[in-house]
């Protein structure tokens, strides 16, 4: 596999996968269950709370030290997409019912809003100062408190993901055809820019250096964009859909899923045109959720067997751990001080496990 202006190969993997060495099961600091598959989950900015919500439309928030939970406005039709804003502090919770509720830290409801379609993605500007949410074909853009400040929705598709840039000026939106960017700080209602592209993405990815903007999509591809440079590359050639990628911090390394792998790819200098990734091997199934550690270069993947690697991809190929949930991971990340990992469960259970940096 390499990195290319147009595809041309595919993953050549050894024939002979090694199955991962379980270390142990997982014992964390606490579990919470929830009533059906946790299908978003995020910690709050400062790390002393998460909120989390299920397929059958129980969205929660937790204390990050003992895991108990206050419950917050259901969404019958399940919860779908979560935010925690690092800004104005407060939680966005979408659902399929075409809902989008604001809660504050408390879980002191702030307004509830009707979207006209499911909300499948949230994001948050890094300052806090405006919420996106993809509401079928439409972006619809608010403020902290849950006003309408823009809604552009003439995408001839499904939104499926949304990305800020790292200065919060700029949205992007994906959808079957391309993404595209948008300026809430702008009164123009129509896309500042736009990366075309035939194909539908599942999700997006954009380096911190905003220099790159990744996309993951269902033709087991994924497409880079170099921003600001007219460039573009592809990675062709994985085995299943790509909905799992994301950058490290230092905007280095490019991790991806896949089904009984993850590449890391060396985005550094003109990026990974022409290279071959580090393949981190052992998964036997799908890759179902990857975190890279807030400082530092280590990364965690999870997969639907309920198996929890953590990897240093930079210096080896190797996990240096591997836990056993026992169940199907759905989403994992690391609270901001790296010394929790929060995973979550197509069985309900939201997990807290304790981890050195």
């Amino acid at each position: 596999m390499s990195a290319t202006d147009t595809a041309s190969t595919r993953p050549e993997m050894p024939s002979d996968e090694p199955v991962l060495a379980v270390s142990g099961p997982a014992e964390p600091t606490w579990t919470l269950t929830l009533a059906d598959h946790v299908s978003a989950a995020v910690w709050s900015p400062d790390g002393t709370a998460l909120a989390a919500g299920s397929l059958a439309g129980e969205a929660v928030i937790a204390d990050a030290a003992t895991g108990n939970s206050t419950p917050l406005s259901p969404h019958p039709l399940g919860v779908l997409s979560l935010a925690w804003s690092s800004g104005s502090g407060r939680v966005a919770v979408g659902g399929q019912d075409a809902r989008l509720a604001l809660y504050e830290r408390s879980g002191r409801p702030l307004c509830d809003l009707g979207l006209g379609a499911w909300v499948s993605a949230l994001a948050w500007a890094p300052d806090g100062r405006y919420l996106a949410a993809a509401a079928g074909r439409s972006v619809v853009v608010t403020d902290p408190d849950g006003a309408v400040v823009h809604s552009y929705p003439e995408h001839p598709s499904t939104v499926t993901s949304l990305v800020w840039d790292a200065r919060g000026r700029r949205v992007a939106a994906a959808f079957y055809g391309g993404v595209r960017w948008y300026e809430p700080g702008r009164a123009q209602s129509t896309a500042v820019d736009q990366l075309k592209w035939k194909g539908s993405i599942l999700a997006l990815a954009a380096s911190p250096d905003r220099r790159w903007l990744a996309a993951g999509n269902q033709d087991r591809s994924v497409q880079l964009w170099r921003l600001g440079k007219d460039r573009h590359l592809e990675m062709p050639g994985y085995p299943a859909k790509i909905d799992q990628l994301a950058f490290d911090p230092t905007s280095r390394y490019l991790a991806v899923g896949s089904v009984g792998f993850t590449t890391v790819w060396d985005c550094a200098g003109r990026g990974p045109e022409g290279s071959t990734p580090r393949l981190l091997e052992g998964h036997v199934r799908r890759v179902t959720a990857l975190a890279w550690q807030h400082q530092g270069e280590g990364l965690v993947t999870a997969d639907a067997d309920g198996l929890v690697a953590w990897w240093d991809p930079a210096r080896s190929g190797r996990p240096r751990q591997v836990l056993d949930v026992g169940e199907e991971v759905t989403t994992a990340s690391f609270r901001l001080d790296d010394e929790a990992l929060l995973v979550t469960t197509a069985c309900g259970r939201v997990l807290s496990l304790p981890t050195t940096r």
